[in-house]
């Protein structure tokens, strides 16, 4: 029987006199989350929950309920650094682990731990003189003997990828995916493999016959990749000169994480786990690559992320329960939707966070040069009108982005601030920064995200993200029917935008849609959108809210 008292003892936050300070639905969703997985025996628990509701506070405070019953009970895990950060703020004495890039070398500050001596010298010669006050070390000690253990989802995966057998992250009883909606097409790319052409490497034209490209892989592109590594390997700390070396780890690094993609997937291809997809393109600077992915990451996500955990939490204000099984390929006779999922309606009023849907034409190759202008028009009253405050704008292409830049009014010109293809973070933190009113021009930041209060007063979201239909695996994929899964997509990605700039009850924005393919969605997949969402929707004409 699941105790009250001990839920009431264990949520995080409490009132000066010492009673929980739950807010409205919490307490709900943690019983009912602990009645799901303990008392009826279910191994999935889905959190649907939007913005604004404390679902780290309920997934924390199930996650010490199962400590008091187990021991090294839980992993929180989630694909953004950001929320990570963000938990570390909210919940001091939760530990947390991130790769080894996101760690200073004590013996050399100018690399990160991933980067250091250690990972590259024989391990027989070299001893590191800071080993034992090493940051990445010190976490993941803190980590192993954490009942609970924060951790990225890219973090956890790796490990199992690289056949790493760390005793510290071995499996435990509860795996809490936060933010979890993004995790299936996340697993995809994290699996795919890319192989660009060279003086050494000459990509073949074997149509659909995919067991000649694995035993071109296995015969030439292996043995090449293997050659150019080894190379880099052996010359990596012969100089002294630091931008050299930073280019030559730079490419090592990338030569070691394709050469272990290409033979994961060759072993995935020779086992079937998963049907995969090639697909041959062009890079900006007019080569060729041929890039390798499954249809589905279902078999990937169950060995290399959904088994550190016998009992799973899945947490997300855009998560579709049913889909998301068929997608992570986890089990229908494992979940039944009344007892596995907790939905909670928001609380925000939609008048503070209006969607104004105003359809000027879609953004397609054959309708753009007719769109994009009207859109361009559009933008120029939004960002005048609002030149005394900061928003963002969705532009899901650098191509759009400049075009943007190149046509916006020049009187509104100046506060645009352009997303770095470069220095994607740090241009975004800089912009953060800024207390001026300006607007960020990013290429698609709708996830991870937290824009609250003045950080951002409006989104200008120029066009729905439609996977690229000339992209091999989504044409595979819709030539089997998976419509459903492509809105998904879609819809998933406008509502995790939606929720960007407003953060909390008292919190106020603006959104702003301009391409009509967003009928689409509201005639045909009307009923997979979220109430919350439908209820801040405006549909303009002529100027005016109709």
């Amino acid at each position: 029987m699941i105790n009250k008292k001990d839920i009431d003892e264990l949520f995080p936050f409490h009132k000066k006199n010492g009673l929980p300070s739950y807010r409205k639905n919490q307490y709900e969703s943690i019983q009912n989350g602990l009645r799901c997985l303990i008392e009826q025996g279910y191994n999935s628990y889905y959190l649907d929950c939007p913005v604004g509701f404390g679902k780290s506070a309920a997934l924390v405070t199930i996650a010490r309920y199962l400590d008091r019953m187990y021991e090294d009970t839980s992993y929180y895990s989630t694909p953004y650094k950001t929320l990570q950060d963000q938990l570390k703020k909210d919940h001091r004495e939760i530990p947390q682990i991130k790769g080894r890039n996101n760690y200073t070398c004590l013996s050399n500050p100018l690399v990160s731990c991933e980067d250091g001596a250690c990972q590259y010298k024989s391990k027989t010669k070299y001893k590191c003189p800071n080993k034992e006050n090493c940051k990445y070390n010190r976490a993941k000690e803190r980590c192993s003997s954490a009942p609970i253990t924060c951790a990225n989802v890219s973090y956890l995966m790796s490990l199992r990828k690289s056949g790493s057998e760390d005793i510290a992250f071995g499996n435990r009883k509860l795996l809490i995916v936060d933010e979890a909606h993004s995790i299936p097409e996340w697993g995809v790319n994290f699996v795919s493999a890319t192989v660009y052409e060279n003086k050494n490497i000459t990509i073949p034209n074997y149509e659909d016959n995919f067991p000649k490209h694995v035993t071109w892989i296995k015969d030439e592109v292996l043995p090449s990749l293997d050659e150019s590594r080894q190379a880099l390997f052996l010359s990596l700390y012969n100089k002294e000169d630091t931008l050299s070396f930073k280019q030559k780890l730079s490419k090592y690094k990338w030569l070691k994480q394709t050469i272990r993609n290409i033979k994961a997937m060759v072993k995935d291809y020779k086992n079937r786990d998963e049907d995969w997809i090639y697909d041959i393109s062009t890079t900006e600077k007019g080569g060729r690559k041929i890039t390798y992915q499954p249809l589905k990451s279902a078999s990937f996500l169950n060995k290399l992320l959904f088994n550190y955990g016998s009992k799973k939490i899945f947490s997300s204000a855009t998560i579709d329960p049913l889909s998301y099984i068929e997608e992570g390929g986890l089990q229908f006779e494992e979940f039944k939707y009344k007892d596995c999922v907790f939905s909670v309606p928001s609380e925000f009023d939609p008048k503070k966070s209006p969607i104004y849907y105003k359809p000027l034409g879609k953004l397609t190759m054959t309708e753009k040069s007719v769109t994009f202008p009207k859109i361009i028009a559009e933008m120029n009253k939004v960002i005048y009108d609002r030149k005394d405050r900061k928003g963002i704008i969705h532009t899901f292409s650098y191509n759009n982005a400049e075009y943007i830049l190149d046509n916006i009014n020049p009187k509104v010109r100046p506060l645009l601030v352009m997303q770095d293809r470069d220095n994607r973070e740090d241009s975004l933190n800089s912009w953060m920064e800024s207390v001026k009113p300006s607007v960020f021009v990013s290429t698609k930041m709708t996830e991870g995200l937290n824009l609250a209060n003045d950080l951002s007063r409006y989104q200008i979201y120029i066009k729905m993200g439609f996977p690229n239909i000339k992209n091999k695996r989504v044409e595979k994929r819709l030539s089997l029917g998976h419509w459903l899964w492509y809105y998904n997509l879609v819809i998933s990605d406008v509502e995790q935008a939606s929720g960007r700039d407003v953060r909390s009850l008292n919190d106020w924005s603006e959104l702003f849609i301009y391409d009509s393919s967003f009928e689409t969605i509201l005639q045909r997949y009307r009923t997979k959108l979220k109430h919350w969402f439908l209820k801040r929707i405006i549909r303009v004409s002529n100027g005016r809210p109709v």
